[in-house]
């Protein structure tokens, strides 16, 4: 790994830092909003059990 990162220049580093830490963020806000939705949804059981 570390031999990719001094076989590249810094450009192309920093680009695909920014977009691997971009994907990352994108992936975190899926799963805080799947997690949020289930939250949700077993709320809604525990409040509304008939429904």
């Amino acid at each position: 790994m570390s031999s990719l990162l001094h076989c590249n220049r810094d450009g192309i580093w920093l680009r695909g830092t920014i977009s691997g830490s971009f994907s990352i963020l994108l992936f975190l806000l899926l799963f805080s909003a799947s997690s949020i939705m289930s939250f949700c949804r077993a709320c809604d059981r525990h409040v509304y059990p008939f429904s």
